[in-house]
């Protein structure tokens, strides 16, 4: 694929993803009384101008970072086709798997227990009026473009260029880096909603998003951005249905109090 065909196609999936997703993330908005200084149109925009130009870096440095859309790893004597869909699906399912069983500590088990029940029925309230398709593209696509694709790439860009013997060490900081602020771009967001003057919440949403946003930078680095996207919007999809038992769970409790 050549590189105007990548930029095109990131350009306008991520486009295609916020008409879609804008509206309804409103709408869940405004269900629990958040009304935003911002239109439908204003969050397309506003998201597509950030996809654009992560596409364009993502594409423009790709030949200096050696980051793809998708990579080919070596499995034992198997063809190149076999190889590609088995070791990037197995590697995908595995860090998927591992980052939401941290997920699912860290938010349900360790900070969930420490948030207001304001805080917990708005957040969950949000993403389930949301969706599942609609977390899909905007985690899955939308902010894997972003964060990965675009951040990640010019950290790491910059980093060669200062450091051009250090190798991989670069490449772990730009995953690092990147995870830093895709943790802090949901802290912004928190902070939006109401729900980061709780140091609870803060650190809440700081780490979990660093520690998903690691797993997802190390999947771009090693097998593409392909497999980071699938392994975001995984992550969404296991977690709709329990995030949506354990949201009934405590309605039901607080209703009950």
């Amino acid at each position: 694929m050549s590189n105007l065909s990548l930029f095109t196609l990131l350009t306008l999936g991520c486009l295609g993803s916020l008409v879609y997703v804008a509206p309804r993330q409103i709408k869940a908005l405004n269900s629990v009384g958040i009304n935003l200084p911002i239109s439908k149109n204003g969050v397309i925009f506003q998201g597509g101008f950030l996809s654009t130009i992560s596409a364009f870096l993502g594409v423009a440095l790709s030949s200096r970072t050696g980051f793809t859309l998708l990579a080919l790893r070596e499995v034992g004597e198997f063809s190149t086709e076999q190889k590609t869909l088995l070791m990037t699906f197995s590697a995908t399912v595995l860090t998927t798997l591992v980052a939401f069983a941290g997920h699912y500590v860290i938010y349900y088990l360790v900070f969930r227990p420490q948030l207001p029940s304001d805080y917990v029925i708005v957040g969950e309230g949000i993403r389930l009026r949301m969706g599942i398709l609609a977390r899909i593209l905007q985690g899955g696509l939308v902010e894997e473009v972003q964060f990965r694709w675009g951040a990640m790439s010019l950290i790491v860009w910059f980093g060669f260029i200062i450091f051009p013997n250090r190798g991989d060490t670069i490449i772990w900081g730009g995953i690092v880096i990147a995870a830093v602020l895709f943790g802090l771009f949901h802290l912004i967001g928190a902070v939006q909603l109401g729900m980061g003057n709780s140091k609870a919440s803060i650190s809440l949403t700081i780490i979990d998003n660093m520690m998903v946003g690691i797993a997802f930078g190390w999947l771009f680095w090693q097998y593409g951005l392909v497999a980071a996207i699938i392994s975001h919007a995984l992550i969404h999809v296991i977690w709709f249905p329990i995030e949506r038992f354990h949201f009934s769970r405590f309605v039901e409790r607080k209703n009950a109090a």
